[in-house]
């Protein structure tokens, strides 16, 4: 598979897990509102955000020509 496919996929992964954590930090922003108990979804949401980080914090490897 060639490098720019790979990194194609890696960068579509990426942006899926940016839009998951948009999505789940609204729905934690509804409850909030709504009054419910909301640590464990906080805890959760702090996590994906690590994940997310964390993949994105690792160098790229250069592309092959």
């Amino acid at each position: 598979m060639p490098q720019s496919v790979r990194t194609e996929r890696i960068e579509e992964r990426v942006s899926e897990a940016r839009r998951r954590v948009e999505e789940q930090r609204a729905k934690l922003e509804r409850l909030i509102v709504q009054g419910a108990a909301t640590q464990a979804a906080e805890d959760l949401l702090c996590k994906l955000n690590q994940d997310l980080r964390q993949l994105t914090s690792h160098p790229r490897p250069a592309p092959t020509p």
